[in-house]
């Protein structure tokens, strides 16, 4: 009797020590492990054998959707490499497939798979997250460091590149010395223009976005808009001011 009322989850007549002992073995006893690991659910699993089995006809349809294109191609690369930060690309893509089978991917999944991160203007699959480390504290701090020694070493030479592919010079300008600063809402400039040179040098790499990022991001209070996200003046306020 103890133990059918362990087993329905019933512990209204445990009255002593003993009583305790058995009801709790019965309940512990009923309680089901955890599942094991099936590599048929795992998302990187998964979108890699999509894109093993079909990669251009994967990243088509993705296109079709809405998904950009670049970010389509970055995510076959991230996804298949298995390099890095790369599985949480894979959990955004694979919402896209849990569908009805014949269904076409929702104009929904596919805005997931463009959002960015306006502190990053990175989307979930962009190509530098192959090169970060999933267990560094903080997996932005090489690009940062790689940053700001370009602009320590060559400041001319790193805002003409910057220049080159479309960011406004005043704003290549105030970066390099807002981010040598360290100071203030350095950060996000820091992040985003750490993150367009990387990309320079991959292939794959976001350009256009985080030229936007740079030329149109700005932080706001309420309704009034204030500093641009690389303006220099913005080593004179709390990181955790302004919104965007």
């Amino acid at each position: 009797e103890r133990i059918r009322l362990a087993n329905s989850g019933s512990w209204r007549f445990v009255y002593d020590i003993e009583q305790v002992h058995i009801c709790s073995k019965a309940f512990l006893d009923k309680t089901p492990a955890k599942p094991a690991y099936n590599p048929g659910n795992d998302p990187v699993q998964i979108m890699a054998r999509r894109f093993q089995q079909d990669r251009q006809g994967t990243i088509d349809e993705m296109v079709q959707a809405g998904v950009e294109k670049n970010v389509a191609e970055s995510a076959a690369v991230l996804v298949t490499s298995q390099r890095g930060m790369y599985a949480g690309c894979a959990v955004v893509a694979v919402d896209m497939y849990r569908r009805i089978p014949g269904m076409p991917i929702s104009r929904e999944d596919a805005r997931a798979m463009n959002m960015r991160n306006p502190d990053t203007a990175e989307t979930a699959c962009d190509i530098n997250w192959m090169y970060r480390d999933p267990n560094a504290v903080d997996p932005y701090a090489p690009s940062i460091e790689r940053l700001q020694k370009a602009f320590r070493e060559d400041r001319k030479g790193t805002i003409k590149k910057l220049v080159k592919v479309g960011v406004r010079r005043v704003w290549a300008e105030n970066a390099a010395d807002l981010v040598l600063a360290q100071k203030g809402r350095y950060r996000r400039c820091a992040v985003i223009v750490g993150g367009l040179l990387d990309n320079m040098g991959y292939e794959w790499g976001d350009i256009t976005h985080h030229v936007d990022a740079i030329n149109e991001g700005y932080y706001s209070i309420g309704s009034i808009v204030g500093d641009g996200v690389c303006d220099v003046d913005n080593v004179n306020h709390d990181p955790r001011e302004g919104l965007w």
